[in-house]
């Protein structure tokens, strides 16, 4: 039914055949978010069937089908997924459950339940059931909202929201209670042109009257609440009240690594930033992330310089080499670049090969130039120095990929223009923030009058790829970009 909807949707056919625009692109983007959450169940339930079977509950099965269902459901960073839809509701429904941290409980419970020294089907699905309740409080805010939006005021794009958001929960509500379901589904039918006075409240109430088969109730859903306007009033809720069991708190962070990020469309890598990669740098961009553990680290009146120290040394777990090795910050700061312009330019001025690692482990340490300075001095100077150290590392990526390039095999995408790509890949990271590019984003403010480096630096990070590619190599014109 999700393909059929989301098909008919894209290609204008079926319910959606002679739809505007909106209602159209409206109703699938919601649609897709309302299918995470429904794939999202599949991992939950998965779980429960594979520690029951025959294999029994492990970390690698069930504890893994568990944790992709958070996955699915949360994504990377919690924005364009289900559990985002849960933020912004929760924002409209302020008295409400805050579903946005109140589900993680339920999560985390979960995962205990099916983790093989902790197992118990039985709270496995009391944790499965509470999730499913905490997205039908979301998916019905949505459904309550928008229905309010679009009979109080038509709007092609409200309308569609609160039809293909109710999507994601209508289902679950039906075998509840079809009857409230079916009203719900009729008053955000996708086809009408506009919502008749009383359509909220009659719908609002038939679905409250299911609140006790649904085993939420009015406290949790809370009062659709906009201050800039008049909200319908109807009839006060009155379900019974319900009582949740209790969650549990996160369990102890498992010593595995990561993996590798992939990307599984040969040839089509995803843009960093404004810049497009012709190799696979994820892991290289995600230096960004250890960088921004090492500054959280420094955070406060009490500094953590040991912990920072590790970060700079181990790593942060975060740019992975291997399946099994960190790339390190330190790494980068002992790495003797001899025959690289930029880095001999440092090395002519009586720098030691180590001086980056020298000037960082001092600061951290309070030794040296830094012994009995104040904490602000060192741990300004320390964030700041290594991101004049990623911006060092970067040069010699860009020196790596000219070099590879003129080398014995030649100009490749999965050499020179991987190197080349690393250099994109370590002076912006993932997107951006605790990172080399974001100190031209600071400065360029600063100097409103002059070039603005965040942007006007891209095209030559383009022009220097194209010319380490094999098709269109040229090491003039490299050397030229690098410049």
């Amino acid at each position: 039914f999700w393909d059929a909807e989301i098909t008919a949707a894209l290609d204008g056919t079926g319910k959606y055949e002679g739809l505007s625009n909106t209602k159209r692109v409206t109703s699938v983007k919601k649609c897709v978010l309302g299918l995470t959450t429904y794939y999202a169940s599949h991992e939950l339930e998965a779980a429960i069937q594979k520690a029951a079977g025959s294999s029994g509950p492990s970390d690698s099965g069930s504890g893994h089908a568990w944790d992709e269902g958070w996955a699915f459901y949360y994504g990377t960073d919690g924005s364009s997924s289900a559990w985002e839809v849960a933020v912004k509701r929760d924002a409209n429904f302020p008295t409400g459950t805050q579903v946005q941290t109140a589900i993680v409980p339920y999560f985390n419970s979960g995962v205990v339940a099916v983790r093989e020294d902790t197992y118990s089907d039985s709270a496995a699905k009391e944790a499965m059931g509470v999730i499913y309740k905490m997205w039908a409080i979301t998916y019905l805010r949505a459904a309550y909202k928008y229905l309010e939006i679009s009979e109080r005021s038509y709007s092609e794009k409200a309308h569609a929201e609160g039809y293909s958001y109710y999507m994601a929960i209508d289902g679950w509500i039906a075998d509840k209670d079809s009857t409230a379901a079916q009203t719900m589904r009729d008053a955000l039918d996708i086809s009408k042109t506009s919502i008749a006075a009383g359509t909220y409240c009659a719908a609002k109430a038939a679905m409250e009257s299911a609140y006790a088969v649904l085993g939420i109730d009015c406290d949790m859903v809370g009062a659709w609440t906009d201050d800039s306007v008049t909200v319908t009033s109807c009839d006060a809720c009155s379900a019974s009240t319900v009582t949740l069991p209790n969650g549990a708190v996160a369990v102890s962070a498992v010593a595995e690594s990561l993996g590798v990020d992939k990307t599984c469309v040969p040839g089509a890598y995803p843009a960093i930033g404004t810049y497009v990669p012709v190799s696979n740098v994820l892991e290289h961009s995600q230096i960004n992330a250890d960088v921004a553990l090492f500054n959280d680290a420094l955070k406060g009146e009490s500094p953590g310089y040991a912990e920072a120290k590790a970060i700079y040394e181990d790593g942060g777990g975060n740019s992975c080499k291997s399946a099994t090795e960190s790339r390190t910050l330190q790494g980068f700061a002992t790495k003797d670049l001899t025959g690289e312009s930029f880095a001999d330019a440092f090395y002519a001025s009586g720098l030691a090969v180590d001086f980056w690692d020298a000037e960082i482990t001092a600061a951290l340490d309070g030794t040296g130039k830094y012994e009995g300075l104040s904490n602000t001095k060192r741990v300004t100077s320390v964030k700041k120095c290594v991101l004049g150290l990623t911006t060092y590392y970067a040069s010699h990526e860009l020196e790596a990929a000219i070099q590879k390039a003129a080398g014995s095999s030649g100009p490749s995408d999965s050499g020179s223009g991987h190197a080349w790509d690393e250099g994109w890949a370590f002076y912006y990271g993932t997107d951006g923030s605790s990172s080399a590019w974001e100190v031209a984003v600071k400065r360029d403010a600063n100097f409103p009058t002059g070039t603005q480096v965040q942007t006007a630096i891209v095209p030559y990070f383009n022009s220097g790829v194209v010319a380490v590619r094999e098709d269109t190599y040229s090491d003039s014109a490299a050397k030229e970009a690098m410049g």
